[in-house]
């Protein structure tokens, strides 16, 4: 699956003109599954891996994994120690990102009040979405993998 995604992002790209290689990738989610902090085996840091390894930057949005642990594999420990973008800052993350990626869909991001919709709902370039979780009446480039 995370080979997958990321040749959906690098197609994604593609269709806006930018290579994969330079670009600021979110990741919207990093917990193994929605609604949960524990990011033990999940798929978004083997995504995260493959997106460097094509030197792309990334970063990532989950109030629920505010830092990722040490508690990770040999090959993922250069994610050790990173933090998240926190919700003050999202707004001017989004503005300079190039892709956004849904890997786990909290049920708090589309929550009343939520630091993410709105700068979501503004976010110009393309949003892959791997579990179906955005609208498509939010109108955005919206890319199902």
């Amino acid at each position: 699956m995370p080979s997958y995604v990321v040749g959906h992002i690098q197609a994604a790209l593609n269709d806006h003109r930018l290579p994969l290689n330079g670009s600021k990738v979110l990741l919207l989610g990093v917990a193994y599954k929605p609604n949960i902090g524990d990011a033990r085996e999940t798929p978004a840091f083997v995504i995260w891996k493959l997106l460097e390894q094509s030197k792309a930057e990334v970063s990532y949005y989950d109030p629920l994994v505010p830092k990722i642990d040490e508690r990770l594999p040999s090959e993922l420990m250069f994610l050790s120690g990173r933090e998240g973008v926190a919700d003050n800052n999202l707004k001017d993350q989004l503005a300079n990102t190039h892709a956004v990626v849904v890997v786990t869909p909290h049920a708090l991001f589309k929550d009343e009040g939520s630091a993410l919709i709105e700068p979501l709902k503004a976010f110009k370039g393309p949003v892959i979405d791997t579990r179906n979780w955005v609208p498509r009446e939010w109108g955005l480039n919206l890319y199902k993998a």
